[in-house]
């Protein structure tokens, strides 16, 4: 039986299958680098078409690969072929990079909202060790936000929806006076 991917199985042992399929190639591309985290290795888009997208271990003798491709029946990726064995020794070429989304994304599933309020030495710290993903601090500070801001929204963005804001307290209790002022800042 066929299943899709969904974030909640990041932490199973067979995270992709072949034959599993992904709504997009951005969502298939997501599980990849969630999953070099998660077991600490590097990989490379080996190929990237719009029908076909090929990803290795950046070790050149390793058998590890991942190859889907769109059917032109749908629009889903489908994994055509896995090989999930690392006959490398990839885990000493380095750590996996890690993007600031996946990072937020790490933070979020490891600590929840308590990570937004955690101080960036303790989140870098376990990071490292969980993850081998080394960073600075005030990279390890962004990340944070980034993470508040997935969850709480953005500033920039709260401020864009206080219009509808108003118009729904106006709607509710008939008769409120409300006052917005936008300047220049």
């Amino acid at each position: 039986m066929l299943t899709e991917v969904e974030f909640s199985n990041l932490h199973d042992e067979n995270v992709i299958q072949k034959e599993q399929w992904f709504k997009s190639k951005s969502d298939l591309s997501w599980k990849i680098r969630m999953l070099a985290c998660e077991r600490n290795f590097r990989f490379t888009i080996y190929k990237s078409e719009p029908k076909l997208l090929v990803i290795k271990c950046v070790d050149k003798n390793c058998k590890w690969k991942i190859q889907c491709t769109k059917k032109k029946t749908c629009e889903y990726f489908w994994v055509t072929k896995y090989i999930d064995n690392h006959t490398c020794l990839g885990r000493i070429i380095g750590p996996p990079k890690a993007s600031s989304k996946v990072t937020s994304k790490l933070i979020l599933d490891n600590f929840r909202n308590i990570g937004l309020s955690m101080k960036p030495n303790l989140i870098l710290t376990i990071l490292k060790k969980r993850y081998g993903i080394d960073s600075k601090y005030w990279k390890t500070w962004k990340y944070r936000e980034d993470a508040h801001d997935e969850v709480l929204g953005s500033p920039k963005r709260n401020y864009a929806q206080m219009q509808v804001f108003i118009a729904k307290i106006k709607q509710a209790n008939p008769g409120t006076i409300t006052y917005f002022e936008i300047d220049n800042h």
